[in-house]
């Protein structure tokens, strides 16, 4: 190749086989003279030279080609131990024609020396905890923080890419973390997390907790700033897991977990299993929608402990009744012990409350349904109960879509009074959203008009909902199906 007196690049740039992708070089190899390779050019000669450029500066010595020197070879330089100090740098080497002195420059490699550790000239600050941590870590409080430790360690000078934590809970090393490129936004941070299981481990712990940095080059921090934490994660006031408490009504047919409109005026019980952790002296607290019932708390007494039976604790009606109703209000307790700082609970019962005020229809029910085409003497006969007689349901108060409507037709042989004569049970789809904006609508079949034939229909119906049962008032109509004073064949 024609050599040019020109420090335009021509040659492709050299590697450092030591340095990261970037250039960085790692701080292990900072003791001795630095590797450089790259290959020999088109047409070398043995006049040539080669000699390293540190930022367009040349170092070192410069070397001559060898006869074995070919195209594509590998050639071998060192950066000068006394050149590897702090900064960045551009690498690059210069081929010099001896004879004629042109020379032709490479392009450049970057390089980057850190000698500096992750947070100098300052101490690192400490792991930042969330306050519940300052007086103590309880077993509760880590629940509610989703049985994970957050520890924010904020940014130091220096903070960059790679830069590796290290976290120490007094010897024992914990759980650490690494720079990524999200962290560098403001404010600039990495969250290491503590899982229970890890914290643990580490029993009652009580001491100080400090990090350390290493940065890519591998330089070390000094230990951070401690933080002392004090955990208290072990010692449930009852050892193990709670059964769900269940729910009872005062009424001797109430079913468990379910308040209905009977017993939602009156006082319940909460019936606790009795857990042989449960101990004299230690407190128990019912939580229904998150509001405690017991005023003061139950004491659990010698006599349960000897006893060791369930214990059946009188839920006030005035505490639970001023929260409402619903299909799923929650459930639980609490047991507390003095001088431990944790609190066990039980898993939450899902219970269902209802009251007269939510039945369909309210309290006194739905009104009654409606025969709607009878005639001037309010009776069906053989000219408007041809095709049936059409009955219409009115929307009633506290009507839900999915509710089911069960439609009763009861005939009797007397226009006032008089015996059961038959009866036609009709039960409805789920009610649709139309249906509770514009009622419900069915018919009675002519057939079941002509079995009643002449006397008095009664109509009623009840409603199933999620919100309970709600019955309707009664509806009359006289029924005259007779043919020239005659019963239909059916009815006789």
């Amino acid at each position: 190749m024609t050599l040019t007196t020109s420090s335009t690049p021509v040659f492709d740039k050299p590697d450092v086989p030591a340095a990261f992708e970037d250039g960085l070089l790692p701080l292990s190899t900072l003791g001795a003279p630095v590797l450089v390779t790259f290959k020999v050019w088109d047409n070398p000669s043995t006049r040539e030279t080669y000699q390293l450029l540190w930022n367009e500066v040349p170092i070192g010595n410069s070397e001559f080609i060898k006869p074995e020197d070919q195209p594509g070879n590998t050639l071998e330089l060192y950066i000068p131990l006394d050149q590897l100090i702090e900064g960045k740098y551009q690498l690059a080497y210069r081929v010099t024609d001896t004879f004629s002195e042109e020379f032709t420059d490479s392009f450049p490699s970057p390089v980057e020396i850190d000698t500096t550790a992750p947070g100098y000239p300052t101490t690192l600050a400490p792991l930042d905890f969330p306050s519940v941590v300052s007086d103590g870590l309880t077993s509760e409080e880590l629940t509610q923080l989703g049985d994970v430790l957050p520890g924010t360690v904020h940014g130091y000078n220096g903070f960059a890419i790679g830069d590796r934590v290290r976290t120490f809970w007094g010897a024992t090393e914990g759980p650490g973390g690494e720079v990524e490129e999200d962290d560098l936004e403001e404010p600039r941070k990495v969250i290491i997390e503590y899982p229970r299981a890890f914290l643990e481990s580490l029993d009652d712990f009580n001491g100080p907790v400090f990090y350390t940095v290493t940065d890519r080059a591998g330089n070390s921090s000094q230990d951070s700033t401690a933080i002392d934490v004090l955990l208290l994660l072990n010692s449930l006031p009852v050892p193990g897991d709670l059964r769900r408490p269940v729910i009872r009504g005062a009424s001797p047919e109430a079913v468990d977990n379910l308040i209905d409109e009977n017993d939602f005026e009156r006082d319940a019980s909460a019936v606790i299993a009795w857990n042989p952790g449960l101990r004299e002296g230690q407190n128990i607290q019912l939580f229904w929608a998150g509001q405690p019932m017991f005023e003061p708390p139950y004491s659990v007494t010698e006599g349960d402990v000897a006893a060791a039976r369930d214990l059946h604790l009188p839920v006030l009606n005035s505490r639970f009744k001023p929260l409402g109703t619903g299909s799923d209000i929650r459930v639980q307790y609490s047991v507390t012990q003095a001088g431990n700082p944790n609190t066990s609970r039980s898993p939450e019962q899902s219970i269902i409350v209802r009251s007269r005020d939510e039945l369909p229809g309210g309290p006194a029910g739905p009104d009654a349904p409606l025969f709607t085409n009878l005639n001037e003497n309010g009776a069906v006969n053989t000219v408007n109960g041809r095709d049936g007689a059409p009955v219409h349901i009115a929307p009633y108060l506290n009507i839900k879509a999915g509710d089911v409507i069960h439609f009763l037709y009861e005939g009797f042989d007397q226009l006032i009074g008089g015996n059961p004569k038959n009866q036609w049970p009709h039960t409805s789809d789920p009610l649709t959203e139309a249906q509770t904006r514009d009622g419900y609508d069915l018919r009675v079949p002519r057939a079941v008009l002509d079995a009643t034939c002449y006397g008095h229909a009664e109509a009623t119906f009840r409603v199933d909902s999620v919100s309970g049962t709600g019955r309707s008032k009664r509806q009359s109509a006289y029924v005259d199906m007779r043919v020239a004073g005659v019963c239909p064949p059916a009815s006789r």
